[in-house]
Formats: structure tokens, sequence, C-alpha cells
């Protein structure tokens, strides 16, 4: 009789002797899940048992080779050369597998606490499952076509996620009058899993869930009391994700990640804030202080980046593989796309476009340099430019905007260089990357007619040649789809 490792045993390499063609049945109950693993090895609510390897098929070959291997050696097709039986989840080896695969769990779990393993590594399920979320549904061959698979490997490599759950065949449909049999689209299961996102901005917290396509489920904020240390903000965003986790129950039971998005210099990888001037932190280890407290898997990263990340998969930015955002207000940022993917750059802050150099003769930028165009342009440095020209100190930014718009002389000329700034900045972005499209966005946009043609002026003015005719999309967006750009991370995380 065999006897089941023990996970010191699996740990080690121990592996279990199962006797030849002795088949074992699959246990009725799996092992216990372990709480402190980030990444379950038991199944989410709606799993199909498969989905833990418990009661798996046993996998024989099937193709024309493999049946002609098999029949080999005798009449009957039993010879020497037998279809091979993969372990069951019940045998042996199967429970070995669990139990090695369980104390890697738990050493990942304990060594990087705000990571979880992506759901897809294989070249082509990655492909097939990014394919369908952002251009979904799509039949098998034209995911073929679009992937460059062939049928074969789209099917296999469709199967385990639709055993999983995040995809499903919807009902057969005929492509043109007259074309053949039906085809049965591939398409995602939205509330297969859900993702929380949290954006920070200087004076609140904004939150929402949204569900494997970047659907909102549900929205909440929070404002920031006086104490906005990492360790208060950390709290916060505990109490705000629990409070959209539980507007409904299947968002707790499905949810495992969860993405924050924070203006600055952020290092992804390593889940730290190095540098955001509007909380005022540094070197703040945001992941792992935020995945102890809400024991979810935590991605951090710059909040224009994730903005750019959620616009070109589910916005925008749709089908292009050369894409830039950029955001005015309170900052200015950009994120860039090149070759489909998101550029973060050696060391996380590619496409800064707000601390390009335009003026060296300008006003001094809190980073450090002199003439950035977010001296120049941001809410911030209009202001302070608005309130030394009139010699009015007593001005806020909607006074600025009021004088701006009643013709105050002084007003006009500072947003007119801020648009130029602005557009100077964008068309040095355009004849660097070369995009497809450009989307301008923020909370600035509500002053857009103050600035707007000195943006176009000048951004015509810089591009050279053909780069002008990128254009320039104006989509303005509330916080909620900050919060919303924060849960794509998630999204994102699923794939390696």
């Amino acid at each position: 009789m065999t006897v089941p490792p023990t996970p010191r045993a699996a740990a080690s390499g121990v592996r279990a002797v199962v006797p030849p063609r002795k088949v074992v049945r699959p246990s009725a109950e799996a092992p216990p899940a372990d709480p402190r693993c980030a990444f379950r090895p038991v199944p989410l609510a709606g799993d199909r048992p498969s989905s833990c390897g418990e009661g798996r098929a046993v996998r024989v070959p099937c193709g024309r080779r493999a049946r002609r291997k098999a029949a080999r050696g005798s009449p009957g097709g039993v010879g020497r050369r037998t279809a091979r039986k993969w372990p069951t989840a019940g045998s042996a080896r199967g429970r070995n597998q669990y139990w090695t695969k369980l104390f890697i769990c738990r050493y990942v779990a304990a060594v990087f606490p705000s990571h979880a393993p992506p759901l897809v590594t294989a070249p082509a399920e990655t492909s097939v499952l990014a394919l369908l979320l952002t251009a979904g549904p799509l039949s098998r061959v034209e995911l073929a076509r679009r992937t460059g698979l062939s049928s074969t490997a789209v099917t296999k490599a469709a199967r385990p996620l639709i055993d999983d759950g995040y995809l499903h065949e919807l009902p057969p449909e005929r492509t043109a009058p007259g074309a053949g049999r039906p085809v049965n689209p591939l398409a995602v299961t939205a509330d297969r899993e859900f993702f929380a996102g949290v954006k920070v901005s200087a004076d609140a917290l904004y939150g929402a869930v949204c569900d494997l396509r970047a659907g909102l489920r549900a929205t909440a904020d929070r404002p920031l009391g006086e104490d906005r240390g990492p360790a208060a903000v950390s709290a916060l965003i505990r109490e705000l994700v629990d409070e959209l986790l539980d507007a409904r129950p299947e968002f707790r039971d499905r949810t495992r990640r969860l993405g924050i998005a924070v203006s600055g210099d952020v290092d992804r990888a390593a889940g730290r804030v190095r540098y955001s001037v509007l909380p005022g932190w540094r070197d703040v280890p945001l992941a792992e202080t935020t995945a102890r407290a809400t024991g979810l898997a935590v991605v951090v990263e710059n909040d224009v980046k994730a903005l750019t990340a959620a616009e070109h998969w589910f916005g925008e930015g749709i089908g292009t593989e050369y894409f830039a955002l950029v955001t005015i207000g309170a900052g200015i940022g950009s994120g860039l796309v090149v070759n489909g993917r998101l550029i973060t750059g050696a060391y996380g802050v590619a496409g800064e476009m707000g601390h390009l150099c335009i003026d060296p003769a300008g006003p001094r930028c809190h980073c450090g340099q002199a003439g950035c165009v977010e001296a120049i342009a941001s809410s911030g440095a209009i202001l302070a430019a608005v309130r030394a020209g009139t010699g009015r100190e007593d001005l806020d930014f909607d006074g600025a905007v009021r004088l701006a718009r009643e013709g105050d002389p002084v007003a006009r000329v500072v947003f007119a260089r801020a648009g130029r700034a602005i557009g100077t900045g964008i068309g040095i972005l355009v004849n660097l990357l070369g995009p497809e499209r450009v989307v301008v966005t923020g909370e600035g946009l509500e002053t857009y007619d103050l600035f707007g043609e000195h943006i176009k002026d000048s951004y015509a003015e810089h591009c050279f040649k053909a780069a002008a005719r990128c254009p320039l999309t104006l989509r303005p967006l509330p916080w909620e789809e900050w919060a919303r750009g924060a849960a794509v991370l998630g999204v994102q995380a699923l794939f390696p």
C-alpha cells in the first residue's frame, strides 16, 4: 500500500513509488487550503474541481500517430507500446505534486507577501486570453488568424481556461450566410474574478471594484485625514477596500488582487514609492504594508502609467501598438506604449513628460530642475504665476481661472504660456515615439478653453513633418476612472 508523502518529504523532493498500472481513484476530499498563501492552492468560489487537479480526467494520447503506436504489436491494439496514463490527483504522485506546489506557495507568500503568481504562463494561453480580453468574443478561427497559432494550438490553449471558468463558449453562430457549419465564439467570463483598485490623490482615496473586462462594479471614496503618513494611509486603504468588497457577497470570495495608483516615482517590481510629492512620501514599501493589512496581492504603479494601461487595453488605445496618454492638472504626466507594451524603462520613470526641460531660465520645479513642463503648466504653477503677476496672494485657482475668463491680461498670458509648454512637451513625445494617437486627460481639461488653442499651435510647431498627423483626443475622466486604472493593474498581473 502506498503511503501519502508528508509535506516535508514532498518539499525535499522525495517521491512516492507507484506500482505500475495501478489505478488509484481520486479522493473525495482535497487537502485543506493554507489561509496564509497569497495564491490559493484551492479553487476560488465557482471553480470546477479540475482547477486544483482534483478529479482531473486521465489524458490519453488520441492523435493518429499515437493510436498507431498504441496499436503496434498486436491485432487488438494492446502491445508493448500502450497509451501513457497521467497520474490523477488522487494518486500518490498527484498528492506529491500538490504538497510540492503548496510548499512553493507558502514560501512565496512568506518572502513576497505582496505578490501572486500569474494565471497563465504559456505563450499560447497568454496570447489567447489577452486577445479575448481586449477584442473578444472571437471564434477559434479568428483567434488563430490574429495570433498566428494553429487552430489546434488555440483549442489546446483555451481548454484549461474554459475548465477554470475564465472563458466560456457562446451559442453557435454563422459567420456568413451559407458559410458552412456554425462556430462557437469564445468569450471572457467577466465575473469569474474581481479586482480592487485605489487611486491615492492629494486629499482623498478613490476606490473601485472591476470585473475581468475592467467593467466598473462598485465605487467608493474616502477623504484623507490630517495624518498623510504611509501607515495612516494604508489603514484608510484597508477600510476602503473592506467597504468595496462588502458591497456584494461575491466580491470578497473572488477578489485576490489590489492595484494602487499613486503619483511620482514608483518602483513597481519592488512595490515601493520612491518619491511622491502629493502625499509627501519617500521610499515607502506600500505594497508590502497594504498586502499585510488587506490579505490581497498588491501591485503599486505610477497613477498615469496605470491609467495609460487601462486606456490601452480597454479604452481609446485598443488595437494600437504605439500609444501615448498625457495628463494635465495638479501635475503633468504621461504614459507610453511601444510595441503594445507599457514602457517603464530601466529605472521605472520613462515617459515623464512633465519633467522635460523646455525653458532653462524658467521657474524651479519640485524635482530640482528649472523650466520643467510641470513647473510652468501645472495648476499650482499657474496659480503661483497669476499671484505674482497680479499681487493678489489671496487668490485660489478658481479665482485665477475666473480672472482669465474675464479678460485679465496677466492671467491670460500665464494660461497661454502653460498651453505652449504642454504643446511643446507633447510634440517632443510624438517626435520620439511616433504614436498612432495621443489622449489628453486630467482635471486640467476644465480650463481647456483658456489654453487649448495654444496647445494645438505649439504642438503643430514642434512636430516633425508627418508626425503632426498624430491626432490629439481630449478625454475627460473622473477620479473613478483612475481607480479603474489601478484595478487594471491586477488584471494585467494575471499575465507573466
